[in-house]
């Protein structure tokens, strides 16, 4: 079927990205048609209605206003689409029949620039190579790199660490991701997976493509000749950004390997378990550990304390840096908080510097550059004379931009347009002929309120006025009431159901001046606007270090400020293992609940590896292990911790196995899922790692639970890893296991019993608690009277049936000792006589057994003395024939 010559050129430009929706600009509205813009109007909730297509007839469409556009792109690639944006290439002036139209720009969910505050939206790319995976990832806002070479194993924590929101992959290798932990972790999270074709040569050609985005000779000179397949990953995604954004982007930054040696690890669980990013009830910001710390005043400090959270040093000098400028800070409130006044009046300029490396940067974007950088010169003088070396570098060494921030102030208008191509951009004063142009613009404009005045008085058509429009240009409009004082020289132009309107020669004569210099002062306000981005364009390195600048300076103040108010001291770090914290407090539990939380101490390394902590539920253990393990992250940040003191030695990695939780759609069990959460941390523990276990080994029976637990402390406690643990448990039993093992020492949680019930002292002692209290937190809980009560009854018989089995296993280890020397009975160490068969009045079963004379009783009765015996023995029991017909 034959369409319009316009629809035509949809249609051929819609071939080209058929993955994508299509919106088109004509005018001032972005359209979409046929199949796009059904989809469009349902996610977007907007009305479909039609245009006619020519010999197809009436397609559908629906359009959305380009100055509105960013924000229903942005609503659609939050649903998972993809959006092709279609432009006028040519000025329609100029010409020769339909107007030339190209796709400028892709927006993906991994590509678009939303603002987000301290969030990041990733970019991800995979590639395999044998048992290697290349992992790049990518902020295509601020720029930001990283990279890392895994194995498959790691990729599912690397994902869920970072949460692209997209992610590439050669379409080859569909197979081995389709069997992969990512194909799971995508459609579990609703993660798109982008294929893109895998070129010829990839490893050679991705090496030419980094080389060629940093403009250096060698991949040496980036430290990425070992990495070759996280190169690959690289150039993926360097690539794909260069054909959905139409160039290379010159903002991109260094890249970052994310398993440098210089920072602590943590993986996701560590960060769920410790809620440093985000509250587990909720998944909010508030109740994080990031939540407490983030008192930044601009979103790039906030982004850079979210990666010193998520990437703690692991170097004592580094730290050291950090904390003598946290120091320098807390101790000079003035300073601070002159210097967070300051940051106030700085915009992001992470995402400014993206803006204009993507060309979507306006007049207000760059106002905001240059009101930036024109508090640069305060900054350096407050920091000249800080008492802080790293205060002192941070605004040292930077590259002149006065010269730039003053013209980019004195170029623009204090409020400008959104829009860049229409005028009201820049100031009176900065070009001669933009002036010009605007007093030609303007003299024309009172001339035409001159002229309709003197229309009105020379033909007394009161109700005569001068109007314009694209199609006639300037008019003369009578109503039709008054058509009749119309003079002769008048001509007609169009006929309205109210009026006519008319053009004169004199008005003609005056349109082509006024619309030519109208017309023209807006180009050449569009001229100036583009100098000056291109010149800040040319500054875009010096601009994002800048902003790199700024951000630790906003993060530093961040720490300082929380650690002042909080009460936070400055740890000691030391490159010697241990860890050593007095009146060590959990600094969101103590935020949260000011003045109740009741601190502890720690003190693992020296004579105690490994402290086996035990205590009633509720009573803190699980609060005692994670205040420690944000005091030693804390610490490695560089940031006052919540204790009297501490001194902690440099740990490699934190390792969790805190909760209860399962994994349903991988078929796992809550135990399977603490099961391999804990073979990893088996595996990969240092001695210089810091492990936090909490109630391993009770999602299974007791015996098997327990034996799992022992064995896990003696494989912690072994030389071949020996990291410093804390280990919670219910397992009482295990508290001889620590008294015995070398490195190991008993700790527990005090409770305070009374009449009433229990009281939680939350206070940390060094010995092993003697009673669970399960029943009386039962109780606190709001458990009914009867169902205590019975539990009550049942744990007596429980405990006393334990007791009598401890009294008849006594009796067999002696008795086995005996005939170890030389005794008569080897029989009493028979398993089966281990058995739970006696009980709180046990004693008087074996007594009647032992007064028994065998020889003297006749067969009749022996018969009655042994029935006496069994109903003695169920009535101790309380028997229960289906549980113990097996025994008899």
């Amino acid at each position: 079927m034959a369409l319009t010559p316009m629809m035509q050129q949809y249609v051929d430009i819609k071939r080209q990205y058929p993955d994508a929706l299509l919106m088109f600009r004509l005018g001032d509205f972005y359209e979409l048609f046929f199949d796009d813009a059904i989809t469009a109007s349902r996610a977007l909730d907007i009305t479909l209605t039609g245009r006619d297509a020519g010999s197809q007839g009436r397609v559908p469409m629906c359009g959305v206003p380009y100055h509105a556009a960013t924000a229903y792109i942005e609503k659609l690639v939050d649903q998972g689409y993809c959006v092709a944006i279609c432009e006028q290439t040519e000025d329609p002036k100029q010409a020769k029949g339909l107007v030339k139209r190209e796709v400028v720009r892709i927006v993906t969910p991994g590509t678009v620039t939303k603002e987000a505050g301290d969030q990041r939206r990733i970019l991800a790319a995979l590639v395999r190579r044998r048992e290697t995976c290349g992992l790049a990832l990518a902020d295509v806002a601020t720029g930001d790199l990283w990279y890392a070479e895994s194995s498959q194993d790691q990729l599912r924590d690397w994902l869920a660490q970072w949460t692209p929101a997209e992610i590439l992959a050669y379409s080859s290798q569909q197979d081995w991701v389709a069997g992969s932990a990512v194909d799971e972790w995508s459609r579990q999270n609703g993660v798109r997976i982008s294929w893109v074709d895998e070129p010829l040569d990839a490893p050679l050609r991705a090496e030419r493509t980094v080389c060629e985005q940093f403009h250096l000779p060698q991949l040496a000179a980036l430290e990425l000749d070992d990495v070759p397949v996280a190169v690959e990953a690289l150039a993926a995604v360097m690539d794909y950004l260069a054909a959905t954004q139409k160039q290379r982007l010159a903002h991109l930054r260094v890249p970052k390997n994310l398993a440098s040696r210089g920072h602590l690890v943590l993986d996701y669980t560590a960060q769920r378990n410790l809620e440093l990013l985000e509250s587990g009830r909720g998944r909010q910001k508030k109740g994080s550990l990031f939540g407490l710390l983030d008192a930044t005043v601009t979103a790039m400090g906030a982004r850079m304390l979210r990666t010193w959270i998520e990437r703690p040093l692991a170097d004592v000098a580094a730290i050291e840096d950090r904390l003598g400028a946290v120091q320098a800070l807390v101790d000079d409130f003035f300073l601070r908080e002159s210097i967070r006044e300051t940051l106030r009046e700085i915009y992001d300029l992470e995402r400014l510097a993206g803006r204009l490396a993507l060309g979507t940067a306006n007049a207000r974007d760059l106002r905001a550059v240059g009101q930036s950088l024109a508090q640069l010169p305060s900054l350096e003088d407050m920091l000249r004379d800080a008492s802080s070396d790293l205060l002192q570098q941070l605004m040292r060494g930077l590259p002149e931009f006065a010269s730039l921030s003053e013209t980019i102030l004195r170029t623009f208008v204090d409020q400008p347009p959104l829009g860049v191509r229409e005028g009201g951009l820049i100031r009176d004063g900065v070009d001669a002929e933009l002036d010009r142009l605007r007093t030609l613009s303007s003299s024309g404009k009172e001339w035409l309120t001159q002229f309709e005045q003197q229309e009105r008085e020379r033909t007394g058509i009161r109700s005569l006025k001068v109007g314009y429009n694209k199609v006639f240009g300037y008019y003369i409009e009578v109503s039709k009431a008054n058509v009749h004082l119309v003079p002769d020289t008048y001509e007609r132009r169009q006929t309205l159901a109210a009026a006519e309107r008319y053009v004169v020669s004199e008005l003609k004569q005056r349109e082509a001046e006024i619309l030519t210099a109208a017309e023209r002062s807006v180009e050449r306000e569009y001229e100036l606007f583009c100098e000056v981005r291109d010149g800040v364009v040319e500054r875009l390195t010096d601009l994002q270090r800048v902003a790199e600048r700024i951000a630790v300076l906003d993060a530093l103040c961040s720490m300082a400020t929380v650690s002042a108010e909080c009460r936070f001291t400055r740890p000691v770090i030391r490159a010697e293992r241990g860890i050593f914290i007095q009146q060590g407090r959990h600094p969101v539990v103590e935020s949260a609940h000011p003045g109740t939380f009741v601190p502890n101490d720690v003190r693992l390394g020296d004579d105690a590896d490994l402290l086996l902590i035990t205590g009633p539920n509720m009573a803190g253990k699980s609060t005692y292990m994670r205040q420690t393990a944000l005091i030693v992250l804390m610490a490695h940040m560089g940031c006052f911790v919540p204790a009297e003191s501490a001194v902690i030695g440099l740990v490699d990695r934190i390792f969790t196995r805190i909760g209860a939780s399962d994994n349903l759609a991988e078929g796992q069990s809550t135990f399977m899922v603490e099961m391999v959460e804990l073979a990893q941390i088996l595996r990969q523990a240092t001695n210089r790692s810091l492990v936090l276990l909490d109630e391993i080994g009770r999602g299974t029976s007791t015996y098997d639970g327990m034996s799992i637990a022992e064995a896990v402390m003696e494989a912690l406690l072994s030389p071949d890893s020996r990291p410093l643990t804390l280990f919670a448990t219910h397992y009482h039993e295990l508290t001889e296991k620590a008294d015995s093992l070398d490195g190991a020492a008993n700790c527990s949680v005090l409770v305070r019993e009374s009449p009433d019930g229990i009281t939680f002292m939350h206070t940390v002692v060094p010995r092993p608690a003697d009673k669970s209290y399960g029943i009386q937190v039962a109780k606190l809980a709001g458990i009914p009277d009867a169902v205590i009560e019975r539990a009550a009854a049942l744990l007596k018989v429980r405990e006393t049936a334990e007791a009598g089995k401890s009294t008849v296993d006594a009796g067999v280890e002696t008795a086995a000792a005996v005939d170890s020397h030389g005794g008569s009975s080897s029989k009493m160490a028979s398993p089966d006589f281990s058995l739970p068969l006696f009980a709180w009045r046990g004693e008087s079963v074996l007594q009647a057994l032992a007064e028994l004379d065998v020889n003297t009783l006749t067969p009749v009765a022996a018969l009655n003395e042994l029935h006496n015996l069994v109903e003695q023995a169920r009535e101790v029991l309380q028997w229960d024939k289906s549980k113990y017909s097996r025994q008899t």
